[in-house]
């Protein structure tokens, strides 16, 4: 089912989830185990900022190296999870553009062949999730 959204207009996705569209932030909240969540595109300085944060802090802990440079495009949208108005967690959508994507340094030949086929390739980089967010119980 496509759902077609306009201006201005509230959508109950789920019993949990609702969509607003009148927020120029585009915001989504939801509720899971007693914790509220909000996801927001970033679109502000001080979000890239914090989000780009995350991601160094959980990479660095497993011993990845993350670039200090934030290279921003418009071939992706960032977004953002908050609990209790905290940063829970992050990841970017990056869109198939002219200057390929992350995946082709290693499955380029498979990806390659979607690309031929007439197929619109993205894919989902720099998820980070805080510790705090964490459950327990997990």
């Amino acid at each position: 089912m496509q759902t077609i959204l306009q201006r201005n207009e509230t959508v109950r996705a789920t019993p949990n989830i609702c969509i607003d569209t009148a927020r120029a932030s585009r915001s989504i909240a939801a509720s899971s185990n007693k914790k509220n969540y909000v996801v927001q595109v970033v679109n502000t300085d001080a979000k890239r900022a914090a989000t780009h944060q995350l991601v160094h802090d959980r990479y660095a802990a497993r011993g990845y190296k993350v670039s200090n440079h934030i290279q921003e495009t418009p071939q992706q949208t960032t977004i953002a999870v908050y609990a209790a108005r905290e940063l829970a967690g992050t990841a970017t959508l990056r869109i198939d553009s002219h200057l390929g994507l992350g995946a082709d340094a290693i499955f380029k030949d498979y990806i390659d062949a979607y690309r031929h086929d007439g197929g619109r390739v993205c894919e989902i980089t720099r998820f980070a999730v805080a510790l705090a967010s964490v459950p327990k119980s997990y």
